[in-house]
């Protein structure tokens, strides 16, 4: 019988063990850590929206999934075409929020959906990293507190309690994957095994560009424990090192122009230092952790210094310890493709960037358990350790530092209940940061309460007038703020346009306030340009149908509430559609439409009497308990949208 050629020579024996897991340990093992993430990590189902981004993602998701069901084909080019959104999601990561959605009932029930996958996926890598350690290690216990000490360290309440932070756990999972595969094809040598690690290798890639680094870990895994390293072992990798180049080579091409704006205004020297010990001290002592890092000032010289030191001990690593030196560069390795995308932020790297930084390690010390005494005097000295207890201290030592763990990462994951509140504690550590007070702003809103909102505006303007997003933020609190002070919208939203002449959020702002204050020519082109940019909007449509009533163009009035209507379908929707309708004297539709608006919400009746064409309709049969000309209307801004901030960066241009 034919056999696959071998690719490369087999590791050792004493290096991975040749036999899997037992199934009942596994089994054992897999729950208590599957029961230890939901103890610890469940506040983060009832968690709140936190900021733009979680906010902008429901709204993609929801139609992503629409047209997923809807047209399939047309998702699929979506997927791998570039598109103008308040947020950048990897084709995967879009799937799966597509996913969240399709699975959810209503928008009310999505977050709960979308942290319930959160905490699934981070259960599984947490029981795949007890899986490769314990066949490293040959002991189950061991695995176990590698899997355990992952799960539970605080660093990770961020990725499970975050919204948006759905590719670096879809990302780590194919990851892991890509690593349990290579060990097997590592064991075996046949060319087979090389097709399971090139497929979740492309698939971690496609979830999140922070993995793009991971052949690196592959060849490291070869320098030790596995001791592999060769041409050959290069030579299977190929591909993915090819794919690894290109990548590096695209990104730099498309974003070095834009990026390293916060890294530049520095130092790029003192600014990676800063990076490199805050997420080295977060992971040795994860206590006050904070869901973010901004970088406000200098920190002086004492980071270079310490990240000197470290650079130094790195080399030292290289030359005297392979383990060491294999579990620091594979940190890194998982880590840096975030130092590219954080250059031009004013933050340290999150807590969530460094969601893999402990796995090489734990893998490499599940790997230095199992070696064996070459000599008698290893023997003896390890029998000597074994009499002297440590056998019996690193249990308990594992032990007491995952409670803890667990305790700490309790804490963190019940930051995330509460946007207001969140951002409020960040604030009181760094009262000058403006993302504070710009997150503060949306909660505000959240919550209805405008003069809040206003006030963290203005202070955010004091704080940096020249900044883009706050001008932008300001000019929608007053759009947004029940005085009617659309007039005073126009010159901050204005201001805040000239950072980038394609921010659609921004363009469809300043269009509706233009159109509130009697300048709907103007307010007709700048909602125009926003539909052109992202014509998958409703508001969009909405805001732009609005003002061609304004100006008596019903036919365009009803196509962009037809193509509103086609995104989703609500009370404002429908009202504005039945008043195009009416406007073209097509009496039944507009009486259909505005049933359907009444329905939905039954304060569409009063605002239905704002409208002029369906004003002269209240005497007409069918529509006497559609039109309340008695009730005061609903407050409703047709078309305003908060929620992209990231506009002002160019993220949506």
């Amino acid at each position: 019988m034919a056999t696959d050629p071998p690719i490369a020579r087999p590791i050792s024996a004493p290096t991975v063990p040749t036999a899997g897991l037992r199934f009942l340990p596994a089994f054992l093992g897999a729950a208590m850590i599957g029961a230890a993430v939901f103890a610890v990590f469940h506040p983060a189902l009832t968690a709140g929206m936190v900021g733009s981004a979680d906010r902008a993602i429901l709204a993609e998701s929801q139609r992503d999934a629409w047209m997923m069901c809807s047209n399939p084909r047309q998702f699929l080019l979506h997927l791998v075409s570039p598109r103008r959104t308040a947020v950048s999601l990897s084709p995967l990561t879009r799937v799966s929020y597509a996913m969240d959605a399709y699975l959810s009932d209503t928008p009310l029930v999505q977050p709960f959906q979308v942290r319930l996958t959160n905490l699934t996926l981070h259960a599984l890598n947490a029981i795949l990293v007890f899986v490769i350690a314990a066949r490293l290690s040959g002991r189950v216990w061991i695995g176990l507190a590698a899997g355990l000490l992952f799960a539970l360290h605080p660093l990770q309440a961020e990725s499970v309690a975050s919204f948006s932070r759905r590719e670096v756990l879809l990302g780590g999972f194919f990851t892991l994957l890509m690593v349990s595969a290579y060990l097997r094809l590592a064991r075996n040598a046949r060319l087979r095994w090389t097709l399971p690690v090139y497929g979740w290798y492309l698939l971690a890639a496609l979830a999140s560009p922070l993995y793009v680094a991971a052949p690196l870990v592959l060849v490291l895994l070869d320098v030790w424990p596995l001791r592999r390293a060769g041409l050959q072992s290069l030579l299977e990798k190929s591909p993915m090192l090819v794919f690894l180049g290109t990548s590096i080579a695209v990104t730099a091409w498309g974003v070095l122009p834009a990026s390293g704006a916060a890294a530049r205004e520095i130092g790029w020297g003192e600014w990676l230092s800063m990076n490199v010990v805050s997420a080295l001290g977060r992971v040795v002592w994860p206590v006050r952790l904070s869901p973010f890092y901004p970088l406000n000032e200098s920190a002086g010289v004492w980071p270079m210094v310490t990240a000197a030191v470290l650079a130094a001990a790195w080399v030292m690593t290289l030359l005297r310890h392979r383990p060491s030196f294999v579990a620091a560069t594979g940190s890194v390795a998982l880590t840096a493709p975030a130092l590219w995308w954080s250059a031009s932020g004013g933050e340290l790297l999150h807590d969530a960037w460094l969601y893999a930084i402990a796995v090489i390690p734990l893998l490499c010390l599940a790997a230095a358990c199992r070696a064996r005494p070459a000599d008698e005097s290893g023997r003896a000295r390890a029998q000597a350790m074994r009499n002297a207890g440590l056998a019996r201290v690193a249990p308990l030592a594992t032990a007491a530092v995952v409670i803890t763990f667990g305790v700490l990462a309790y804490g963190q994951t019940l930051i995330w209940d509460n946007s207001r509140d969140l951002y409020a504690q960040v604030l009181a550590r760094y009262p000058r940061w403006t993302g504070g007070h710009i997150g503060l702003i949306e909660a505000c809103i959240d919550e209805n309460d405008l003069d809040g909102a206003l006030r963290h505006a203005r202070r955010a303007v004091d704080l940096a007038p020249t900044d883009p997003q706050t001008q932008f933020y300001l000019g929608t609190v007053l759009l947004l703020h029940r005085d009617h002070r659309a007039a005073e919208a126009v010159a901050p939203l204005r201001r805040a346009l000239e950072s980038n002449r394609d921010w659609i959020a921004c363009l469809q702002n300043l269009g509706v306030a233009l159109a509130r204050t009697g300048q709907t020519e103007d307010a007709i082109r700048f909602l125009e340009r926003a539909r052109d940019l992202d014509p998958n909007s409703a508001a969009i449509h909405v805001g732009l149908g609005h003002a061609y009533l304004r100006v008596e163009r019903a036919a365009s009035a009803r196509r962009e509430f037809q193509e509103a209507l086609r995104v989703r379908s609500d009370w404002v929707v429908n009202l504005g559609l039945a008043a195009a309708w009416a406007m073209n004297d097509n009496i039944e539709l507009a009486r259909r439409h505005l049933a359907m608006a009444v329905a939905q919400e039954p304060s569409a009746s009063a605002r239905a009497a704002t409208f002029d064409a369906l004003r002269r309709l209240h005497d007409h049969p069918g529509f006497e308990e559609l039109i309340d000309l008695s009730a005061a209307p609903p407050t409703v801004l047709e078309g305003v949208e908060w929620l992209p901030a990231t506009g002002a960066r160019g993220r949506q241009g």
